[in-house]
């Protein structure tokens, strides 16, 4: 398995940079309307439990991968690369979504196949209650035949939450990638936002509301 990663590490470091590949993302054609949320991330500063701050769009929303034995590629590229263990991403924002999310992400790996994509809308801190909804479409925007089997894909998904009628003030977008992957970017829009007061309890949320469920 080592020899595997190993392989892994060399085919995403001789590959292009990602900048160019991030272009296949699709900006929904509400992006910009009143009370919506647009984040994006195009490079990272934590490569495990720390929080990464958007690099474009809004400032206060958070991403984290919660699987530990990543770390950053060198470089300016600024892409986590996992370990054996794969990713399991959380980004958590502020607001009661009211409409629709499309969640886009592009990465390197062998298995190319995200799992427990989910959107959560509720509480912060342990034991934090709140209602998941599944994605409702995906789509496969790119993908790219990189060195040594490993792919480099952008996955769509996109959610419905007009079903929602509660109030809470806090969201989650999950997913995970088995394996060693490598997250070169994503980003998130998120429509009809119903504005939370105060500060985002990001840091009281993270990672509670994913083992509620999976739990």
């Amino acid at each position: 398995m080592r020899v595997l990663l190993a392989s892994f590490v060399v085919a995403s470091a001789v590959s292009a940079t990602a900048t160019a590949d991030l272009q296949s993302w699709v900006a929904p054609s509400w992006r910009g309307e009143a009370n919506s949320q647009f984040y994006q991330w195009n490079a990272f500063s934590s490569a495990s439990f720390g929080p990464n701050f958007a690099t474009a769009g809004g400032p206060s929303a958070q991403l984290f991968n919660f699987r530990g034995g990543s770390f950053l590629a060198p470089g300016d590229s600024g892409d986590v690369i996992s370990g054996e263990g794969g990713l399991d991403i959380h980004v958590y924002g502020s607001g009661t979504p009211t409409s629709d999310v499309v969640l886009q992400v592009t990465y390197d790996s062998f298995t190319a196949t995200p799992a427990g994509v989910d959107f959560f809308i509720g509480s912060a801190g342990p034991g934090a209650s709140g209602e998941y909804f599944d994605f409702v479409s995906s789509e496969r925007l790119y993908t790219k035949v990189l060195d040594r089997g490993v792919i480099r894909v952008t996955d769509s998904f996109t959610f419905d939450l007009s079903g929602y009628t509660g109030s809470a003030l806090n969201w989650a977008a999950f997913f995970e990638i088995n394996g060693p992957t490598t997250l070169q970017g994503l980003s998130i829009d998120v429509r009809n936002v119903v504005p939370a007061p105060g500060v985002l309890a990001t840091l009281a949320l993270a990672g509670f509301a994913r083992r509620r469920r999976r739990g």
